[in-house]
């Protein structure tokens, strides 16, 4: 599994890690200003498989009138 570590403001992927622990090193290295977000750590998102599911439709018996 890889971590992207991002800068927020331009979008730009700064490197790509092995372990969230090698991101959060490099990242404590980057100049933070104060109270401010630029860089974020993304894992990556698990893959889903679409499994075909079998739609079975009920046909309604007769209506009952009031």
């Amino acid at each position: 599994m890889t971590y992207q570590l991002i800068d927020t403001f331009t979008g730009n992927v700064l490197g790509t890690y092995e372990t969230e622990a090698e991101a959060r090193k490099f990242e404590q290295r980057l100049v933070h200003e104060f109270n401010e977000t630029r860089y974020e750590i993304v894992a990556p998102k698990p893959k889903t498989s679409k499994k075909e599911t079998a739609v079975i439709e009920e046909a309604d018996g007769q209506e009952e009138s009031n």
